[in-house]
């Protein structure tokens, strides 16, 4: 049983699931899941729907919602069902901005992890191509010997996580805002394609924490799925879910609006 929101890109099917039932493609920030899990306690409930495709059942949105819902010991979460295959399903990433530090100074951590610096020249990545890093005095793509761009990119990631314990604080930005003038250092990842995506779910083999970042046409928001119906039976808590969301009227906010500390680049269907 689903809430069906029919929209002119794609058709969306807001209910629960069961959590064993999905699938993550990328791995979790263990600080960001014991915020959420004090959060969901204190609220009582699940605001906003995770997003899934409805054939594979890969969460596409919300790997830290299904994993703090699973220790939290819920049976099932709210959901938002798409089509992954439908071309209005966007697949974007996000850069790693350092701002007070040049290349140089970060090669010691990339060493470090056995990756190699090789200059290039094209700023873009397309999967699978390996990461580089861009900024002022040069371009430089990384890469170790014989190994895949998955595995080469897990190195990197771990190469950030030593800089951020050593001090050298990176920032989250979309990969449509890379600054091609080169007056920042930028780690510029190869986005994962749909196809990479499922794979890496399916075979449990994930990618980096905020990888990858899908837009979709509008994003269902405040569902406010209460804990007692997602402690029970799954089926039994989505007939009484979607009663409840039939009840309620949805407002649209627009491209750019700001949503509990966040900026989305796609319209909110925000139920009253």
């Amino acid at each position: 049983m689903s809430f069906e929101l029919p929209l002119s890109d794609l058709d969306y099917e807001v209910t629960i699931l069961s959590t064993n039932s999905l699938k993550l493609h990328e791995s979790v920030v263990e600080d960001h899941v014991d915020e959420l899990l004090e959060a969901i306690k204190h609220d009582g409930w699940i605001r906003d729907p995770v997003v899934v495709d409805r054939e594979t059942k890969v969460v596409l949105d919300g790997m830290h919602r299904v994993t703090a819902s699973r220790r939290l010991g819920l049976r099932s979460i709210p959901v938002c069902l798409i089509d992954y295959r439908a071309p209005a399903v966007k697949v974007g990433g996000w850069l790693r901005v350092f701002d007070t530090v040049g290349v140089e100074p970060l090669r010691s951590a990339f060493d470090a992890r056995g990756l190699s610096f090789t200059p290039i020249e094209r700023a873009s990545r397309d999967w699978p191509s390996l990461p580089l890093l861009h900024g002022p005095e040069t371009s430089v793509e990384l890469g170790t010997d014989g190994e895949s761009p998955k595995r080469v990119l897990d190195r990197t990631m771990a190469a950030v996580d030593a800089l951020t314990a050593d001090g050298f604080d990176s920032r989250l930005q979309r990969d449509s805002t890379l600054d091609r003038s080169g007056t920042q250092v930028t780690l510029v990842l190869p986005t994962p394609d749909k196809p990479a995506v499922v794979e890496a779910a399916r075979t449990g083999d994930r990618f980096p924490p905020n990888t990858t970042r899908h837009v979709i046409p509008a994003r269902p928001m405040a569902v406010n799925a209460p804990l007692d119906l997602l402690e029970g039976d799954p089926d039994d808590g989505a007939r009484h879910f979607v009663r409840g969301l039939r009840e309620r009227s949805i407002d649209r906010l627009p491209p750019g609006s700001d949503y509990s500390g966040r900026t989305y680049e796609e319209p909110l269907l925000v139920f009253d």
